[in-house]
């Protein structure tokens, strides 16, 4: 593993990282001391700059993925809560309670951009399905976004018939 990791850094430009790859890691062995030699601390100390840069990317690239993890999550979230008050409105709605709408909500992964919600269900008049399209907006509106609507909501007669 020693001879590897010189080996990688070796291919990195500047005095420092060939300075460090061509001497030994740890401390000189006596056998290889003269007698009054002592080893030169600034080769020591530009040996270990390449480590410091290492580990700096290292914390860097650490930091970058946990934050895009972070935001990826928040948005999930919102998503989520949004969807939850979309379908809240659509049961509290006394003309579409009783209906099988159902919203999925995406949102921008950047940015406050705009939602889109997808609607699907069926409803038995053109009219409830344009009350079901307009609260959907509303209740978007609310949280101050731009709203894209893919609407699959089926019209579809419905004939009642009565059960003896």
């Amino acid at each position: 593993m020693r001879q590897i990791v010189p080996c990688l850094l070796s291919r990195l430009s500047g005095p420092g990282f060939q300075m460090w790859v061509q001497q030994s890691i740890g401390p000189t062995p006596l056998a290889a001391m003269t007698p009054g030699s002592l080893p030169d601390p600034g080769a020591l100390e530009a040996g270990f700059m390449p480590v410091v840069a290492a580990a700096a990317v290292v914390v860097v690239v650490l930091w970058s993925a946990m934050t895009l993890y972070d935001r990826r999550r928040k948005r999930t979230e919102e998503a989520v809560a949004l969807e939850a008050r979309i379908s809240d409105a659509l049961m509290l709605e006394r003309s579409l309670s009783g209906f099988p709408l159902t919203p999925a909500v995406r949102m921008s992964f950047w940015g406050r951009g705009s939602v889109t919600v997808e609607l699907t269900g069926s409803v038995p008049r053109p009219a409830l399905r344009q009350a079901a399209i307009d609260l959907v907006f509303l209740e978007v509106e609310r949280t101050g976004r731009a709203c894209s609507l893919q609407d699959r909501i089926a019209v579809r007669r419905v004939r009642l018939e009565r059960v003896a």
